[in-house]
């Protein structure tokens, strides 16, 4: 209430309604820790990526399927957008 929290007693008919929840919940904490902690191994084991001049990312081309856009010319006295 008002953000705060309220802990109130679950009859036994909601535990049983509840209790497999609660045992999936408890289940999958260990297998989703070892994922997040392979998956920092991974990251800090990955070589990093290289940057060019620019600050860019080098190695990187686009989506199969897609298309660079290129820029109309611009003519003299014509405005750039």
């Amino acid at each position: 209430m008002h953000g705060k929290t309220v802990t109130r007693r679950l009859t036994d008919a909601e535990l049983a309604d509840y209790q497999p929840m609660y045992d999936n919940a408890r289940k999958l904490r260990a297998p989703l820790a070892d994922l997040q902690d392979l998956t920092l191994q991974i990251i800090e084991a990955a070589p990093a990526t290289p940057v060019n001049q620019h600050g860019r990312r080098r190695g990187r081309t686009p989506a199969r399927g897609t298309k660079r856009l290129k820029r109309a010319p611009v003519r003299p006295g014509q405005a750039q957008t």
